[in-house]
């Protein structure tokens, strides 16, 4: 067979193949921007004391800037004092950026890094903000100044 009997043969291979990574492609663009959007959404939140966000973190292994807060909230024996919890934690978060100056929008170049984790750059600090979500994508386990 000639060569270019070949290529034509093969075309067909290349082109599915092409389709297929495009694909992937987006299939994992679209994964990726989801947890940002998570990410952003339950930030722009606690920043604004917005109690709708409780349903998307992880309270039980939420780790917070440092503070192991799923140690508090799992001694907790009723879900009234986690709900209670849940609401303090928010208007705690959102007073301490109110007092900072800090908005959500002062965070930028939203991402998501290779090992899973969103970073957000908060400029006038010169830090970045990384999240961790829940092995099922769905809730915010772990929030805190990147090192």
């Amino acid at each position: 067979m000639s060569l270019a009997g070949e290529r034509r043969v093969g075309a067909p291979f290349v082109v599915a193949a092409l389709i297929v990574a495009a694909a992937a492609g987006a299939l994992i663009h679209r994964a990726w921007s989801r947890d940002v959007r998570l990410c952003q959404r339950v930030f722009a939140g606690l920043v604004k004391g917005n109690d709708a966000v409780r349903e998307a973190i992880d309270w039980e292994r939420l780790m917070a800037l440092d503070v192991d807060i799923g140690a508090s909230y799992r001694q907790l024996s009723t879900p009234a004092e986690q709900v209670a919890y849940e609401r303090m934690f928010i208007r705690g978060f959102s007073e301490g950026f109110r007092q900072a100056e800090a908005t959500p929008e002062a965070f930028r170049g939203w991402r998501r890094g290779a090992d899973g984790t969103v970073s957000a750059d908060y400029p006038a600090k010169q830090k970045t903000l990384r999240f961790r979500l829940s092995i099922d994508g769905k809730r915010v386990q772990e929030m805190g100044w990147a090192s």
